[in-house]
């Protein structure tokens, strides 16, 4: 995660935070819309998406925090994202088998002009 933020954007991602309506308007119906594709699926046992959405976001942005404030420590990524599949009802062993997968290449992205 340190690796793909600069301490000036993750600060300013951390001080937005969830006080800013926007942010979530953006990102909470996609969230939601992963976290029922789990469910769905039967990968993850979640009582009410609204809430875990918002525990999530709560988790990220706590993270984020801890990224930007404290000495470079490796696997925060690899253990943030074991935390959420334990959260959303995966088994321990499965989450941290996934969590530790490399992920996919990110689709180049064109300037724009």
């Amino acid at each position: 995660m340190r690796h793909a933020i600069s301490p000036l954007w993750g600060w300013f991602v951390v001080r937005l935070g969830v006080a800013h309506p926007k942010l979530i308007d953006i990102l909470g119906p996609r969230a939601a819309r992963d976290l029922r594709k789990g469910v769905d699926s039967g990968s993850f046992t979640i009582p009410d998406v609204e809430i875990a959405t918002a525990c999530v976001f709560g988790a990220l942005l706590s993270t984020l925090h801890h990224v930007v404030s404290v000495p470079a420590q490796d696997r925060t990524d690899e253990v943030f994202a074991q935390a959420m599949l334990c959260m959303v009802g995966v088994a321990p062993d499965e989450a941290r088998d996934v969590a530790s997968r490399p992920l996919p290449s990110l689709p180049e992205v064109s300037a724009v002009q």
